[in-house]
Parts: C-alpha cells; sequence; structure tokens
C-alpha cells in the first residue's frame, strides 16, 4: 500500500479583503478615496485585522507576504498602473486607461461626502497626479482624450431619483457628472465603428481643470439634433419614446434600449414641454450613445445654449418591432440585389429595418455648432 502523503489547506473565504478592507465604513467616504491612492504606503486598522498596501504588495496579517491574487479582484497597485501611467497615449493603453478610470469614477460617486460642495475636491488630487503624468488634460472628470466617451455618462435610476438635481445645481456644468449626486456609470465603450459629433472647443482649464473648487465653462460640439417627439409612461417609469416616427421601448437591463432623464416624473414632464432632443455621439455594432439637451435661449440676444439633461442608449437589436408594420418572419430589402442561388441573401429580419430607419435619421442630420452649459 502505498504511503500516503499529508499536506496542509487552507480554506479561505474569497470575500475576505473586500469584507475587511474595501467594504469598510472608512472606504465609504468620499475623502479617503484620494488619500488611498496618493499614499505610498497605506495602513488598514480592519475590524479582524491589520492590512498594508504598498507600490509592491497588498497583505493582511493572515497573509503577511502576500495576498493571494484570487482575493483580490483588482488590486490598488493595477489601478495606478493604469491610471497613473508614463507611456506615450496608444490606442491600446488609452483603452486600458479608459476602462480603469471609468470603474475609479463608479467607486468614487459611490462614496459620501458630509459636504457635497467638496465632491470636486475630494477628488481634484487624485486628477492632477494622474495630468502630472499623462499628456492629456483633464476638465471636471471627463478627459480630453476620451471626452466624446465619457460625455455619455449615466446616473444609476435608484439615485436619479432620490438625489434632487436642486442638491448639486450650480457646482459644475450640466455635461460634468459632478453636476450631479449619486452613483455614476460610464459607458463600456467597444470599438466605435462611427462618430457622429465631435469636440470643437474646450474649456479653460483655469475653470473645470484640476484645480478648480468649483467648475464652469461650456463645451461646443459639432454634431446633429434629433427631437424626441414623445414620451410614453407606465405608472412612474418612463416606458417608450417616439424619434421622427421610430419608436424605442425603454428596457431595463445593462445593454437595453434606455432614454436616462434625470429627476422627476414631474420634472421630466416639464422638460418635455420645452423640448427635448438627443445628440447622438457614436455607435459601435451594439449601440448608439446619446445625450440628452434642452435648449436655453441665451438672456438678451437670439442665440440658443443647450443643457445636458440626461443620455440614451440605443440597443438595435431591441428596437421596437411596431415600427416595421411586420410582427414576425422576414422582409425583402429593396437596397440588396437578388443574387441566384442565395435566396437569403435579400433577406431582412423585421428589426433591422429599424435599424436601416435609425441610420437613415442619422445620416441626414444637419451639422451645426452645439454649446453645452
Amino acid at each position: 500500500m502505498p504511503q500516503q502523503r499529508w499536506r496542509r489547506t487552507w480554506i479561505v473565504d474569497n470575500e475576505l479583503w473586500d469584507d475587511d478592507i474595501e467594504n469598510s465604513p472608512l472606504q465609504s467616504r468620499g475623502w479617503v478615496f484620494q488619500e488611498r491612492f496618493l499614499s505610498r504606503r497605506v495602513l488598514h486598522f480592519a475590524e479582524r485585522q491589520i492590512a498594508w498596501e504598498c507600490s509592491e504588495i497588498s497583505a493582511l496579517e493572515m497573509f503577511p507576504k502576500r495576498v493571494p491574487p484570487g482575493l483580490l479582484k483588482a488590486s490598488r497597485m493595477d489601478v495606478i498602473d493604469n491610471l497613473f501611467s508614463t507611456e506615450a497615449i496608444t490606442d491600446d493603453n488609452l483603452v486600458d486607461f479608459r476602462r480603469t478610470w471609468d470603474d475609479t469614477v463608479h467607486k468614487y460617486t459611490k462614496t459620501v461626502l458630509t459636504f457635497s460642495n467638496d465632491k470636486l475636491i475630494a477628488f481634484a488630487g487624485l486628477a492632477k497626479a494622474i495630468e502630472g503624468l499623462r499628456n492629456d488634460t483633464y476638465y471636471a472628470g471627463l478627459w480630453k482624450s476620451a471626452f466624446i466617451y465619457q460625455l455619455a455618462w449615466t446616473r444609476t435610476r435608484y439615485d436619479a431619483a432620490q438625489q434632487p438635481l436642486e442638491l448639486s445645481s450650480g457646482r459644475a456644468p450640466s455635461w460634468s457628472w459632478f453636476s450631479v449626486d449619486g452613483e455614476i456609470l460610464l459607458p463600456q465603450v467597444q470599438e466605435p465603428r462611427k462618430h457622429f459629433a465631435s469636440v470643437v472647443e474646450l474649456p479653460d482649464t483655469n475653470c473645470a481643470g484640476s484645480s478648480a473648487i468649483t467648475a464652469s465653462g461650456s463645451v461646443l460640439l459639432r454634431g446633429g439634433l434629433l427631437p424626441i417627439d414623445s414620451i410614453e409612461w407606465d405608472d412612474d417609469n418612463l416606458s417608450e419614446f417616439n424619434i421622427n416616427g421610430l419608436t424605442l421601448k425603454d428596457g431595463w437591463t445593462f445593454n437595453d434600449t434606455h432614454l436616462d432623464l434625470e429627476g422627476t416624473k414631474d420634472q421630466i414632464l416639464q422638460l418635455e414641454k420645452s423640448g427635448i432632443a438627443l445628440i447622438p455621439l457614436f455607435a459601435t455594432d451594439e449601440h448608439m450613445q446619446c445625450i440628452a439637451v434642452t435648449g436655453i435661449t441665451v438672456p438678451g440676444s437670439m442665440s440658443v445654449v443647450f443643457r445636458r439633461v440626461g443620455a440614451c442608449q440605443i440597443e438595435y437589436r431591441k428596437l421596437h418591432v411596431s415600427n416595421q408594420g411586420i410582427q414576425e418572419g422576414w422582409i425583402e430589402d429593396p437596397s440588396t440585389p437578388f443574387v441566384p442561388g442565395e435566396p437569403s441573401h435579400n433577406l431582412l429580419h423585421p428589426v433591422a429595418r429599424s435599424v436601416i430607419r435609425l441610420a437613415e435619421l442619422t445620416t441626414t442630420l444637419d451639422s451645426r455648432l452645439l454649446r453645452l452649459i
């Protein structure tokens, strides 16, 4: 009988680091967020044990040499490496930076500040440190290299309902996520297939840069406007909206079509009376990303500027079937020539007809200068 060999096995809760460190009460405070990133060494006095972080390792009393990688979903150093990279900006590392920044914004906006007006300055040190190492410019939560993508930020539906706009108004321009309170999500951008808008002019960094305690300034875009004709409701929930005869059904999952407007139902109904339009920003293989705006006449002049009042994601595969007039089956696409022996070549699913209609709307947009305040 072969000799049995014994070995020591540890059974560890894979949420150990999160429970002791990431989800501790102190980490929910807004000012602590940037202090943790900017400090070279961090010592955590947790409920059950002491932990420490430095430029090389994250460790616990239970694991004094190093926390096993499986317990760290994203280490502090991984985040710092992506945010504070000194490499020249390329397409690859820009994507990594953008994803890490998006996650950083999401985590920061989940924290709590005693005074909401500290929202910019409690984040400014982190932004300034990153800006000093990267060949990029910071504008009130958005970066020049990714501005058109980050402009499509949204606020979670719960926070949009629970956090009144009046409490944060005046802290930052409407195009910045600093202008609202609550948890912010930035779109997880795939490789864009088409851009519908471009940035023409950004504000002075003295007004919206990393040193600003409150942000101000406008952004000038070149793009087109898609007016929203009507909005339908299911009790207090927006259920669908109409753009030039194209009905778009609002969904609830992360990938669904969703018109994310700021404010309560009553506030949105008031906005609808003033007029709401979409500015398409860019499109991927699955989605079109837009921002929602309302026009404001500048006092003493005839010029119109726009205030950002939300964002919109349109998911091609879930466009409302009523746009076709055909509820099921396949229809011919007259724009595709018939190919003998390949009868499916000129057939198109009815949902795709909506995509064509949407494409027609965006390609016929009159490009104009649009100033966001």
